[in-house]
C-alpha cells in the first residue's frame, strides 16, 4: 500500500503558514507528495488534477472558509479536510465539523502539536478507507468467484 502514490493538497494564504503545514506533513511521512497553493481558486483547480488523501485548509485562505469547505466535499468526497482556525473562530469549529470536516486545528500555542496529531489522525483515515474499499472489491470478487 505504501507503494501508492498520495498526495496532500496544502491551503494558506501566508507563506509561513503554509511551509510549517508542509514541513509537518513530511516530517509524519516523507514519501507523501505535498501540493502548496495560496488561493482557494487554486486550489479547487490542484483537485481536477490530482486526487489528494488529505486536503489541509486555513480559514482565511478564502473569504468563506465554509462555502470553500462545503465545496471541498461535494468535489472531493474521499478526501480528509483538515480546517486550519483562527483563536477567534472557534464558533466555526461545530459549523465545520457539521459540514464534513475531518477535524479541525485552533493556531493557539499548541497549533504545532495540534496539527501534528490531527494530520496523522486524517492520514490513518485515508489509509483505512483505501483498506477497506480494497477489502470490499476484494470480497466482491470472491462472491463472483464461489457463489
Amino acid at each position: 500500500e505504501r507503494a501508492l502514490m498520495r498526495n496532500v493538497l496544502v491551503l494558506d494564504a501566508e507563506p509561513a503558514n503554509l511551509e510549517v503545514a508542509c514541513n509537518t506533513v513530511r516530517a509524519i511521512d516523507g514519501a507523501i507528495n505535498v501540493l502548496r497553493v495560496k488561493q482557494a481558486d487554486a486550489c479547487i483547480h490542484a483537485l481536477g488534477l490530482s486526487a489528494a488523501d488529505l486536503l489541509i485548509v486555513d480559514s482565511n485562505a478564502g473569504a468563506d472558509p465554509l462555502g470553500l469547505l462545503e465545496q471541498l466535499r461535494n468535489d472531493c468526497p474521499k478526501s480528509q479536510v483538515l480546517i486550519i482556525l483562527q483563536p477567534d473562530q472557534t464558533a466555526l469549529l461545530h459549523e465545520a465539523l457539521r459540514l464534513g470536516a475531518s477535524d479541525c486545528v485552533i493556531k493557539d500555542r499548541y497549533f504545532s502539536d495540534s496539527l501534528h496529531l490531527a494530520i496523522r489522525r486524517c492520514l490513518e483515515a485515508a489509509r483505512l478507507e483505501r483498506a477497506l474499499k480494497k477489502g470490499e472489491a476484494e470480497c466482491l470478487f470472491c462472491e463472483e468467484i464461489y457463489l
